[in-house]
């Protein structure tokens, strides 16, 4: 199954890491375009109560995402809700 997290912010990129760290197929999905780059070139660095640790994810620009998508978590801010569920 795999897993698209719309919106890799605090929330959503928190979780994207630590289900990729996890060996879960999960691909991150941002609209903006230098977030999605850094992900790409350098992985997602998440800095935790528990310590460090920098993850190679798969990232996507929200105007890339294509289905089918098996499950959706949405973990966009409140205004860009209306265009982040119209892409999915």
């Amino acid at each position: 199954m795999r897993f698209t997290v719309v919106g890799a912010g605090a929330i959503g990129g928190t979780l994207g890491a630590y289900m990729a760290r996890g060996g879960e197929d999960v691909v991150l999905v941002d609209r903006a375009a230098e977030h999605v780059a850094a992900m790409r070139s350098h992985g997602l660095t998440i800095k935790a109560f528990d310590g460090t640790f920098t993850v190679p994810v798969r990232a996507l620009n929200l105007e890339e995402l294509d289905g089918p998508l098996d499950v959706v978590l949405l973990a966009v801010k409140a205004q860009d809700t209306s265009a982040a569920t119209r892409a999915i």
